[in-house]
């Protein structure tokens, strides 16, 4: 614990990496360290965040005495640059050592007292950092504009205590999801939560998982990509966290100084102690950088924190995942790296590695790049003599081309067997069962495959079950559990991964089921490897029963548990979760599962909230689209509406429910006001100061189509039950009759089906 914090203020306090990676180079160029002079030792006491060239972001707890007074600047020195905890180690070749000119604590910050609340102060340093690719600030502008949602991975930094007991030597990182107030309010002590969770803080972590902050990692940001410029953001600082017996508590989750609560105060320090204006630089060889809103040219004077966007010409591909830089990061700007002849091959399994090692997906394969391939039908191989390897040079794959012959005649295999028509997927919720939806009631024959959503998986492996289905559907998955707290459990343990796998084979042997969708909602980054390794036991031991093994997908893979790539070489396909885009986090009304993006969003809502886009991301990603179902679905979301006269997209609402399915919206609300959004291809009712977003005949047509159009595996729906099970509304499974229709499956509709 920081020396300044050695008075107990409370019993159960203790201002906060346990668990985490360690980090063997620098990734996060912005994370600093703040050192004390003691009597005989300089010792790290906090982190810090840099936020320009002279100002370090940190806890005030870490410079103030208990009342809240700053201390002596003498007293400290930063550092960044670094991988180990002590002051000038001699591994850090990179580092950089600066004394203090000032101390700034936000006024307000009382410590114990006020409860914590404005814990956060800036340090100015006498001299400028240099900045390289090891020492850059992280971004601040703006962030009190950027929407925070609950469920956003970050990450943050430190040097707190390690497993055994003891301060960490080296860097550590952690990455942790953000929870809402009522989440965390539930999972956090009571009387503490209510002491010290207050207005300007936001609480993240992991409940029961040996994951936290601890002592020593004060101070440090929390940091979240922004997926508008794929830049890192800092929203939080670390606070402090419920201890255990004068110990961290990993078990619990911690509370950070939202930044975006103190903007005001962090720009004020910004603006005193702005630093320079910037040059911008030459363009990019075939490409060039563009800045948002403004029309600019190489040697033009910007403000050093200027963003530029590099794009590079048709044909070439950035060699960075980051497209935003700033100004004066210029020196650090990625090239445009010619891009090989795109990979099509529909049933020949091919991997693209790059010249460091790194897997891409080939259709992204740039100079030096090695594609290697197999065959993906035991009846078929590679040709003898040629090797399975090609390599990208000089713009072209080398050369023979890549074929695999029969194996019983030699004949060259040119196309995987047709598929008779796009399939129709079909969710059964248990919970509509008791409502009165019973298996018998639905019209098995307009399903391909119901995935029957029932299994609920423990932490020791073992399946709970809620009911038993009667059904005849011809093919029949069981559902993995939803839950996020069981998978990594089970599935990190060989043993107890190894009893889920047995005891799924009993299960599905028993009831005479074809398979298992796993759906786990949603795999972290660090749960990547588990997850698939989970996938491929079952597909291992489904395979001499021919069993299928699916997935359920969230709407976009970016920065989760996903590899898109691996994952669809191993199931049979995969559903994609492409709805609920505005839920209850949203400010504004918006399409549950808008087809296409409005004019209305910003620019990332336009990036990942729509079935366009996210099909997009997906299918790029790795899987092909034959191997990618489309979700649909047969319920909407209701908001309250602040304004009843502003009732159109984007009207801001004061809260958000789910809606009933629709065999009770199209009864219950048919009085309501209907309007189609042509742009998005989606219908939305209001009435008075209430909202709904939802699908129609209509609307559920032009999303099969688009699957059915664009080679898609089909469409899963979700469910099955909320369709208008009973007709009463019209035809009896209108939208599933009317998926059909888009899917141009040839399921004749009966003249009473028309509905329009």
């Amino acid at each position: 614990m920081p020396a300044n914090m050695r008075k107990k203020v409370h019993d159960d306090v203790t201002p906060l990496i346990f668990g985490g990676k360690v980090e063997t180079v620098i990734e996060y160029p912005w994370i600093a360290v703040l050192y004390k002079k003691m009597i005989d030792t300089i010792q790290n006491v906090c982190g810090g965040s840099i936020i320009n060239q002279k100002l370090v972001l940190t806890a005030a707890h870490c410079v103030t005495n208990n009342y809240g007074d700053a201390l002596d600047k003498d007293n400290f020195l930063v550092a960044a640059g670094k991988l180990f905890n002590k002051y000038q180690d001699s591994r850090d070749i990179n580092a950089q050592y600066l004394e203090l000119s000032e101390v700034i604590v936000h006024p307000k910050y009382k410590g114990d007292n006020r409860r914590y609340q404005a814990d956060i102060a800036v340090l100015v340093t006498k001299d400028r950092f240099i900045l390289n690719k090891f020492v850059q600030p992280v971004c601040f502008n703006n962030v009190n504009n950027i929407n925070l949602k609950v469920g956003n991975i970050g990450v943050v930094a430190g040097y707190g205590i390690k497993e055994g007991g003891m301060s960490s030597e080296e860097l550590r990182t952690l990455e942790i999801p953000h929870k809402s107030e009522s989440k965390c309010a539930q999972e956090l002590p009571g009387e503490w939560g209510d002491r010290y969770y207050v207005i300007d803080k936001l609480c993240a972590g992991f409940y029961n998982r040996s994951m936290g902050i601890c002592p020593g990692d004060s101070g440090n940001g929390f940091f979240f990509r922004n997926s508008e410029d794929n830049r890192y953001y800092i929203h939080g600082v670390v606070s402090l966290g419920q201890a255990k017996r004068g110990q961290c508590n990993v078990q619990q989750n911690a509370l950070y100084t939202k930044v975006a609560y103190h903007y005001d105060f962090v720009d004020q320090q910004l603006t005193k102690y702005y630093i320079k204006d910037c040059k911008l630089p030459s363009h990019p060889e075939n490409g060039r950088w563009t800045v948002k809103n403004a029309e600019k040219y190489p040697g033009d004077t910007v403000p050093f924190s200027t963003v530029l966007e590099i794009i590079c010409q048709d044909g070439y591909k950035l060699s960075s995942s980051n497209s935003y830089i700033t100004c004066e990061s210029s020196f650090l700007m990625p090239t445009c790296d010619r891009l090989c002849p795109p990979v099509k091959y529909s049933n020949i399994e091919v991997t693209c590695t790059t010249e460091g090692g790194e897997e891409v997906h080939c259709n992204d394969a740039t100079e030096g790049t090695v594609l290697t391939y197999s065959c993906g039908d035991s009846e078929f191989k590679i040709p003898d003599g040629t090797a399975n390897t090609r390599e990208c040079t000089n713009g072209t794959w080398e050369s023979p081309p890549i074929t695999c012959e029969r194996i019983q005649n030699g004949t060259m295999k040119q196309e995987e067997e047709e598929v008779p028509y796009p399939k129709v997927v079909c969710l059964y919720d248990g919970k509509q069962y008791e409502d009165g939806v019973k298996p018998e009631d639905l019209n098995a024959t307009l399903c391909d495959y119901v995935i029957y959503d029932s299994i609920r998986l423990s932490h020791d492996g073992d399946l709970r079950v809620k009911r038993e289905n009667g059904s005849g559907f011809v093919e029949r998955l069981w559902q993995g559990s939803k839950g996020v707290d069981e998978y990594p459990t089970v599935a990190g343990d060989p043993i107890k991964r190894n009893t889920f796998v047995g005891n799924i084979i009993d299960f599905l042997e028993t009831y005479n089921f074809d398979g298992i969708n796993v759906h786990w909602d949603i795999p972290q980054p660090s749960e990547k490897e588990t997850y698939l390794q989970l996938l491929r036991d079952l597909k291992t031991a489904f395979e001499p029963r021919k069993w299928l093994v699916t997935v359920t997908v969230y709407f976009v893979p970016t920065y989760l548990g996903y590899s898109p790539a691996k994952l669809h070489l191993i199931v049979d396909w995969i559903n994609l979760g492409s709805y609920e885009f505005y839920d209850e986090w949203s400010k504004y009304t918006g399409q549950n599962s808008a087809l296409y993006p409005s004019s209305e969003e910003s620019d990332n809502e336009q990036t990942f909230l729509s079935i366009r886009s996210t099909s997009s991301i997906w299918s790029t990603a790795g899987p092909r689209p034959a191997k990618i179902s489309i979700g649909v679905a047969f319920f909407g979301r209701f908001y309250t509406l602040k304004n009843p006269r502003k009732h159109g997209l984007h009207a801001p609402v004061t809260g958000s429910t789910d809606a009933n399915h629709t065999g009770l919206i199209c009864e219950e609300y048919k009085d309501w006001t209907r309007v189609w959004d042509d742009e998005q291809k989606n219908p939305y009712k209001y009435n008075k100061n209430k909202w709904l977003g939802y699908d129609d005949p209509e609307s559920i047509k032009l999303k099969a189509t688009y699957a059915e159009t664009n080679d898609f595996f089909g469409v899963t729906v979700n469910s099955v039950d909320k369709d208008d099970v009973y007709g009463k509304c019209g035809p009896k499974q209108a939208l599933l009759k009317y998926v059909h229709a888009g899917l141009q499956t040839g399921v004749a509709l009966d003249p009473s089906d028309n509905i329009h």
